[in-house]
């Protein structure tokens, strides 16, 4: 039986269903255990996922409900007919799947479970660095508060889960812009087909189910801050389109004529090398030099050892401020904690302590209660476990600078001597 301190609350629209077919699935997903809030979306809602069945004759005022509703993520249930036109006709970055009838129900739950999960994730914004950072990211953040105070554009690098985002939306807070609003568009989430009208929107008209205008992210963010993540990942046919609006800070939308001016700082983050990118032909060379103006590199945690213990007792603290629990670190568990690798991060160490905190019954974690996603080092000596840690940080260096050693050495803050003695002994490959 799920814990009951896991959110099972749901939005649904429309409120009132049409068919025997969708009321019979609402009441076997009831059974599950979900609750579905039916008061009026107008009223606004605190569930953070929606469920939504729509057809073409509802699909323009399901689409102004579901952008009013950004706060949601939407599973979209349609009949099988509908999908293709249903799906171009949202078009929004807040839809999280669709489903065609007939449902599978187990599927669906599943799917419920994992987007609440998701939005928990990606709405908790731990805070640690942005209240101090720790002393491992002192530097950086020192750095990033600097070029904060310009409209610089910045690219963001390191491992996915490190907590680039956590780092821009530092630099948003401490820049002009931090009344404005702070937009985070994940190019690898969206298909490359709607891309385009994510980025820069639509007119209304302009393809089949565009009944209404839709502002894309670069004029959500006038004002402010936009974090493209996972820049590697924008198609090739719209980079082009990218660099323009870089250097013209105007947009013109789908189906539109008329060139828009913005006024949004641009932020791109990506886990993957993008001059490596660019010397494979997935990258534009001109796109990545504007691009690359200020790079900021964020280490992976296995780097930071330090940061381990205070994240994961920031992750308590957010715990019992969310569910009312409160939970201890055994000294067992933060041993254990200090000798994993954490190849998945800072996203890795926050599923790991919610997990536990979930699952213990009494107010101490143990060393016992502490699963791991990802193979751990247990049994590795601190020696080998250190000298992993130190290869990868110095890997990223070397990857954030195209090789470049001598401006690594300067970054690591080593003498040029040591940093090729340490790539020798250590075996590294970059």
């Amino acid at each position: 039986m799920m814990s009951s301190l896991v959110n099972r609350s749901v939005m649904l629209w429309p409120e009132s269903l049409q068919t025997d077919v969708d009321r019979q699935l609402l009441e076997s997903l009831e059974r599950l255990g979900w609750q579905f809030q039916t008061r009026s979306l107008k009223k606004g809602s605190t569930a953070s996922v929606g469920l939504a069945f729509i057809d073409l004759n509802s699909l323009v005022e399901s689409r102004a409900v579901l952008e009013k509703e950004r706060h949601c993520q939407w599973i979209v249930i349609t009949d099988q007919s509908h999908l293709k036109e249903v799906a171009k006709g949202l078009s929004l970055s807040n839809v999280y799947d669709y489903h065609h009838k007939p449902v599978d129900l187990d599927i669906l739950s599943a799917m419920i479970g994992h987007c609440i999960g998701m939005q928990q994730l990606n709405t908790s914004e731990p805070q640690v660095h942005t209240e101090g950072p720790t002393k491992s990211l002192g530097l950086l953040y020192e750095l990033a508060c600097k070029v904060a105070k310009t409209d610089v554009t910045l690219l963001l690098q390191g491992p996915s889960g490190s907590g680039k985002e956590y780092l821009a939306r530092y630099i948003h807070k401490h820049s002009a812009r931090q009344t404005g609003p702070f937009v985070s568009l994940n190019c690898a989430g969206i298909q490359a087909t709607l891309a385009q009208d994510e980025l820069f929107g639509h007119e209304k008209g302009a393809f089949t189910g565009a009944d209404q205008q839709h502002m894309g992210a670069f004029e959500q963010a006038n004002g402010g801050t936009l974090l493209l993540d996972e820049i590697g990942d924008l198609p090739m046919e719209l980079q082009g389109n990218f660099l323009q609006v870089l250097e013209s800070r105007h947009i013109k939308r789908v189906g539109s004529s008329v060139q828009r001016p913005i006024d949004t700082r641009i932020l791109a983050a990506s886990h993957r090398n993008l001059f490596e990118l660019v010397q494979e032909g997935n990258f534009r060379l001109d796109l990545y030099y504007r691009l690359n103006v200020i790079t900021l590199e964020v280490p992976p945690l296995a780097a930071r050892q330090d940061d381990i213990l205070p994240l994961a007792r920031r992750f308590l603290l957010e715990f019992e401020s969310n569910h009312h629990v409160s939970k201890q670190l055994s000294r067992d568990a933060e041993q254990q904690l200090c000798l994993h690798y954490w190849p998945g991060n800072v996203r890795e160490l926050h599923n790991v302590i919610t997990q536990a905190a979930i699952l213990v019954d009494g107010d101490i974690i143990y060393a016992k209660d502490i699963q791991f996603s990802t193979p751990s080092a247990r049994g590795t000596s601190l020696k080998e476990h250190l000298e992993r840690s130190e290869a990868e940080h110095i890997r990223s260096v070397l990857l954030s600078h195209q090789g470049n050693r001598n401006k690594a050495a300067i970054q690591l803050g080593i003498s040029r001597h040591t940093l090729y003695r340490r790539i020798k002994q250590l075996d590294i490959k970059a």
